[in-house]
């Protein structure tokens, strides 16, 4: 995660992390305000072929 963060600083942006446990990311995808706005707006780095079955039913 630090490396992840020291690369945003090396380019002038900020990247927050936060990471969902399976279980709760697939039961709450839908209705889970934070998950949501991730749906919308945001860049998923690792995991993407999860996310992407799941956000795309």
């Amino acid at each position: 995660m630090e490396e992840i963060e020291r690369i945003g600083k090396t380019y002038g942006f900020p990247i927050h992390l936060t990471i969902y446990p399976r279980e709760v990311f697939d039961r709450d995808l839908h209705t889970d305000p934070f998950l949501r706005e991730v749906l919308r707006n945001h860049v998923l780095i690792k995991g993407a072929e999860h996310f992407f079955e799941k956000a795309v039913r």
